[in-house]
Parts: structure tokens; sequence; C-alpha cells
């Protein structure tokens, strides 16, 4: 099986609207699941570069971050003029993020809840 890229629009969810570009794995699992988050004025495609070092036996993520950047792009805490996040501002992304990592959400078969619960994260 060719390993599959493409973009998920996926149903909205309670907290967010989700865009979300995914590469499939090529086995049939089970699998590990990597999250790439991309940082301040990015998207889902930013940190797509990284994605031919990974191996071809995980599942790839790379959402789309719920706040416009008034720049261009999206990012994971609300702008403020001015000022530097706090860890607070990060929070509705967080739980955003848990709220769309669930099984209803990524119903493949080869990644499994375990996989859901232990999943690796790369990001900048």
């Amino acid at each position: 099986m060719v390993s599959e890229t493409q973009t998920l629009y996926l149903r909205d969810t309670q907290l967010a609207k989700w865009i979300v570009r995914v590469r499939f794995p090529e086995n049939n699992g089970p699998n590990k699941i990597l999250l790439m988050l991309h940082g301040w004025t990015g998207d889902e495609n930013s940190m797509w570069v990284f994605a031919s070092r990974i191996p071809k036996s995980y599942l790839i993520l790379a959402p789309r971050g719920i706040y416009k950047s008034p720049g261009g792009g999206y990012g994971w805490h609300p702008h403020s003029d001015g000022l530097w996040p706090t860890v607070k501002d990060f929070y509705p992304a967080v739980e955003a993020l848990r709220e769309l990592l669930t099984p209803e959400h990524f119903p493949i078969r080869s990644v499994g809840q375990s996989a859901l619960n232990n999943m690796s994260l790369i990001g900048f």
C-alpha cells in the first residue's frame, strides 16, 4: 500500500473547526501517532517538511491552529498587541486538541485508544 497524504476537513467539534493534514501509515498496524504542531503564523503545511523523515508506520497528524494570526497564518493562542501569551492563553487550544484527538475523529483500525493516549509530539 502506498502512503497517502491528504488534508482532511473534519466536522466541527464543540470547541473548534479543524483542518488537519494527515499521512496514513503504510501498514495495518498497530501504529504510532505523531502530532506535528506549527508555530505562530504557520498552518497544517508548516511542519510537513519533517514528514519524509518519519517512519512510514506512523500516522502523522498536522492540525491547523485555531486562531487566525493578524499577519497571516494561524496560532494556538489569541493575539494580543504587544503582549506575550501566558500559559492560560493556550488552554482553549489544548482543550480543543484533546477533544479532536479521540477515536471518533480518527476511526482508523490500525490506531487504537492506546496510541491516542501515548502519541509523540513535535513542534516549533
